[in-house]
C-alpha cells in the first residue's frame, strides 16, 4: 500500500495586531447620516455611549409599572412625602416620630421625584408617574457608576475586559433588580463605584488628574450622605491597605487630602451637623447620633440588629454572590486563578489597579461577612471588582482558547450548573435578592417560570460553546469526507494507530482552540516561537 505523501510545509504567516474594540465603526453605521457624529468620538466615548444605551434598555422600560416594593420603598417614600407635606427637608419624619435610620440624600431624591411627578404631598393624592420619577435617579446613578468603572478599567486594565466587565455589571440580577428600586443600596453602590473609579485614575495614571480628584471627593461626600460612614471608610480603608502593602505612600500626594476633606465636609457637614445638634427623638427615644451612628452602624456590625437572617456563617454571602452574579459565575474559578498571581510589588498601572481591586473585594467581603447583621443584598458593594476580575479571565479565555484554560473552564461550568440548578428549581432565590421578608412565600400559582428558567439556564453553556462545537462538527465532517478516498482512509488508520499506541500529539494546537476570538485561517508568530500551518492531510491533523 502506497504511503501518503507528506504535505509541503507552509511558511508561517504573522497575525496582524489585534484591533481593539470600538476603534472603528461598522460600515452600515458610517452610511447613516445621523450617526456620523460617532466617527469623531474616541473609542472610549463610543463604547461608553453604547453601554449607556444598554443600561437605558435594561433599567428604564416599565420602571414605574409596579407600585413601591415591599416595606422599604413605601417606608422611605412615606418619609419623603412627609418632607413635602411638612415643608421640612432637614429633619425626616415618619408617621408620628422623627426618622433617623437613613441619611438625607436617599429621601431627598425620592422627594424630588414626587415633586416632578406632582404627587401633591399635602393632599395625599399620588401622581400618575410617581413611581417612575422616584426610581429614575437610582437607575441613573447605578448606571453612572458602571460607566465610570468602564472608563477606569479601559485606561488601567484592558479595553475588552472593561467592556465585558461593564456588561456583566449591568446584566447581573442584583444590579438589574436594585437599580429599578428607590432604596439606598443602588444609590450607594453607584456613588461608591464612581468614587473608586475616580480614585484609581488619580492614583495610577501616569499624569495627575485634578478633575478626577475633585470627582472622587464629590462622590465620597455624596456616598456619605447616602450611606453614612461607609461612604468614606471603605475607600479610605482600601487606599490605606494598598499603601501599607506596597509602600507607595507617595501616591497620596496626588489626592490633595486637605482640600479633599474640605470638599467632603462642605457636602456633608451642614446636614450632619444640624442633625447631631438636633434634640429630637425617634419612636424608640433615641437621638440621631444614638440611632444612626451607634445603633445602625456599630450595633448592626457587632451585635446584630434588625435582621431576618440571624446567625449566618461565611457561607451565607458566598451563596448569595452566586445568585447575584448569575450567569457570570462561570468566570469565578478563572478569576480566582488570576487573583493568585497578583503581586505585592506591582510594576505597571495594570498591576496596581488589580491589587487595588483585590483589596476592595477583600475588605468589602470581610466587612459584611463578619457583620452580625446580614441581608442578601449586602454583597452589592463588592460586585464591581469581582465582575471585573471575571472579565479579565474571560478576556484571557478569548485570547488563549478553551484548552489553555481547561481547568478553570471545567470548574466554571460546574459552578454555573450548580447555581443554575438551584435557580431553576427555586426562582424564589431571585426575588429574595430585593425583598425584605425572606419568609414570604413565592407566588407559584400566579407565576411559575421554572420551565422557562430551566431552558434558558441550561441552554446558555451550549450557546457559549457553540463556535467551538460547530468547529468540531466541521472537523468530523471532514473526516467523513475522507472515507471514500483510499488515501484518506490510510490517513485515518495511521492516526488511529498513533492514538492507540500512545504516541504524543506532534501537531500544533488548532487555531480555533487557541484563539477563540481571532481569525483562524492564519498561523501565528508570538513570543519568539513559530507556529506553522498544519496540512489537513497529515495524520496528526485528523486527530487534533
Amino acid at each position: 500500500m502506497a504511503k501518503p505523501r507528506p504535505a509541503e510545509p507552509r511558511a508561517p504567516v504573522a497575525i496582524e495586531p489585534r484591533r481593539e474594540w470600538g476603534e472603528s465603526l461598522p460600515g452600515f453605521v458610517r452610511e447613516i447620516s445621523w450617526l456620523r457624529f460617532l466617527q469623531s468620538m474616541s473609542a472610549e466615548r463610543r463604547l461608553a455611549l453604547g453601554l449607556a444605551i444598554l443600561a437605558a434598555l435594561l433599567y428604564l422600560p416599565w420602571l414605574g409599572a409596579t407600585g413601591f416594593w415591599d416595606p422599604w420603598e413605601p417606608h422611605y417614600g412615606e418619609v419623603a412625602r412627609e418632607m413635602i407635606a411638612r415643608g421640612d427637608y432637614i429633619h425626616p419624619w415618619w408617621e408620628s416620630s422623627w426618622f433617623f435610620s437613613k441619611p438625607a440624600l436617599d429621601i431627598w431624591l425620592m422627594a424630588a421625584g414626587m415633586l416632578v411627578a406632582n404627587t401633591d404631598g399635602p393632599e395625599r393624592w399620588p401622581g400618575i408617574y410617581t413611581e417612575w420619577c422616584v426610581r429614575l435617579p437610582y437607575a441613573v446613578i447605578t448606571a453612572l457608576g458602571v460607566l465610570l468603572m468602564f472608563v477606569a478599567a479601559n485606561r488601567l486594565l484592558t479595553r475588552r475586559s472593561a467592556v465585558l466587565g461593564s456588561i456583566a455589571m449591568l446584566t447581573s440580577p442584583l444590579f438589574v433588580f436594585l437599580a429599578r428600586q428607590a432604596v439606598p443600596d443602588p444609590l450607594f453602590v453607584g456613588l461608591l463605584s464612581g468614587a473608586m473609579a475616580s480614585l484609581m485614575i488619580v492614583l495610577f495614571e501616569d499624569s495627575e488628574r485634578h478633575g478626577w480628584c475633585a470627582a472622587f471627593y464629590v462622590f465620597v461626600g455624596l456616598a456619605t450622605l447616602s450611606k453614612g460612614l461607609l461612604g468614606f471608610a471603605l475607600p479610605g480603608a482600601v487606599v490605606l491597605l494598598y499603601c501599607i502593602a506596597t509602600g507607595e505612600w507617595h501616591r497620596l500626594r496626588r489626592l490633595h487630602l486637605s482640600l479633599g476633606a474640605l470638599v467632603v465636609l462642605a457636602l456633608c457637614a451642614p446636614w450632619y451637623g444640624t442633625m447631631f445638634a438636633f434634640d429630637g427623638r425617634d419612636d424608640e427615644g433615641k437621638t440621631f447620633f444614638e440611632r444612626f451612628i451607634i445603633h445602625d452602624h456599630f450595633k448592626r456590625l457587632a451585635t446584630g440588629v434588625h435582621t431576618t437572617t440571624p446567625g449566618g456563617t461565611f457561607v451565607y454571602f458566598i451563596e448569595q454572590i452566586g445568585f447575584d452574579c448569575f450567569p457570570w459565575v462561570f468566570t469565578f474559578p478563572g478569576a480566582a486563578a488570576l487573583l493568585a498571581r497578583i503581586r505585592l510589588r506591582p510594576q505597571t498601572a495594570r498591576d496596581r489597579a488589580m491589587l487595588f481591586l483585590l483589596f476592595w473585594l477583600l475588605i468589602g467581603f470581610a466587612l459584611f461577612a463578619f457583620s452580625a447583621t446580614k441581608f442578601h443584598h449586602y454583597t452589592f458593594p463588592i460586585l464591581p471588582p469581582l465582575l471585573l476580575f471575571g472579565a479579565l479571565w474571560l478576556e484571557q479565555l478569548l485570547d488563549e482558547g478553551l484548552r489553555a484554560n481547561a481547568g478553570a473552564a471545567f470548574a466554571g461550568g460546574l459552578v454555573y450548573a450548580l447555581v443554575a440548578h438551584d435557580l431553576a428549581m427555586s426562582p424564589k432565590h431571585l426575588t429574595d435578592l430585593f425583598v425584605y421578608n425572606y419568609d414570604r412565600p413565592y407566588p407559584e400559582r400566579e407565576t411559575d417560570p421554572r420551565q422557562v428558567f430551566a431552558v434558558l439556564f441550561y441552554a446558555a453553556p451550549a450557546v457559549a460553546l457553540s463556535p467551538w462545537l460547530f468547529d468540531r462538527l466541521a472537523q468530523w465532517w471532514r473526516w467523513l469526507r475522507q472515507l471514500p478516498r483510499k488515501e484518506g482512509r490510510a490517513l485515518l488508520r495511521a492516526a488511529y494507530r498513533e492514538r492507540v499506541s500512545g504516541a504524543p500529539i506532534a501537531s500544533v494546537e488548532a487555531p480555533q482552540d487557541r484563539r477563540v476570538a481571532r481569525p483562524t485561517g492564519r498561523s501565528e508568530i508570538s513570543s519568539g516561537s513559530t507556529l506553522t500551518s498544519r496540512s489537513p492531510t497529515s495524520p496528526s491533523a485528523l486527530t487534533r
